[in-house]
């Protein structure tokens, strides 16, 4: 049985510089995978004409244009693609007789930030002709790819609102639960937890930081979230008021909390 290529894909968009959390994360690559090849996509090796690609790149929106890269490249090439916010706990040899894995970041919704498997997968193809159709693209903007990608299970399995509490194994998928790639819940409100590690299990391969390098944070989120410097770039000096205030101070308390 053909086994899935040892490559792991990332994606990088736009002019920023990797943030400190990537660098852990991969570190934690170099470690854990010593014997994979790596492939970077951005603006010099992705189709940058396709045309949701070219307008979510117009747009700015850079984690929409990954979205489709990455699964385009698992696609044409093979292998595994990983957020640069996915910290490794463990090699992936044990995933590498699946046909196609991908975890689950609750019980109900499948993610993407880190999946893999043989090229041409029928399931990555449906993915895929989400972002081909004739909805409007600001439609396909705001679907974010877990959705994608749960709703292309339901199509390919045939099913509806399945529990990924468990592992399931439906046709060539595998969906692991969420203690194998995302321990850790997404909270928007709360800043990168130092001490991640401890919610890891037996059975954590690797645990998504949620950096969120997607979201357009608030003000008030990103003091909660202990970013002030940003928070303070973002404040509308002109409209502040009592309001406002009472609000950041607010913030300024539960991000001290948290």
């Amino acid at each position: 049985m053909q086994k899935i290529s040892k490559i792991i894909h990332y994606c990088w968009f736009g002019d920023n510089e990797y943030s400190n959390i990537q660098s852990i994360c991969f570190e934690s690559w170099k470690k854990h995978l010593p014997d994979y090849e790596f492939i970077l996509w951005n603006e010099k090796n992705s189709d940058m004409n396709h045309p949701f690609v070219k307008f979510a790149y117009e747009k700015k929106k850079f984690a929409f244009v990954a979205d489709y890269v990455r699964l385009k490249a698992v696609y044409d090439y093979g292998g595994i693609y990983l957020d640069t916010d996915m910290f490794l706990m463990k090699n992936f040899d044990a995933l590498l007789d699946d046909v196609f894995f991908i975890g689950a970041q609750d019980n109900e919704l499948v993610s993407a930030g880190i999946f893999g498997g043989i090229k041409k997968s029928e399931y990555i193809k449906i993915c895929l002709k989400y972002y081909e159709d004739e909805s409007p693209m600001d439609w396909q903007l705001r679907l974010a790819i877990p959705r994608i990608l749960t709703r292309g299970f339901e199509t390919f399995t045939e099913t509806v609102k399945t529990d990924f509490s468990k592992i399931v194994r439906a046709k060539e998928l595998v969906v692991y639960p969420p203690e194998y790639f995302y321990p850790l819940a997404f909270d928007i409100n709360k800043p990168f937890q130092k001490d991640f590690e401890k919610f890891a299990t037996k059975e954590t391969i690797a645990i998504h930081l949620w950096e969120g390098s997607w979201i357009e944070y608030d003000v008030f989120q990103l003091i909660r979230r202990r970013n002030y410097l940003e928070a303070i770039k973002k404040l509308d000096f002109k409209n502040f008021n009592i309001k406002i205030l009472k609000k950041c101070i607010t913030a300024l308390a539960q991000s001290i909390k948290n």
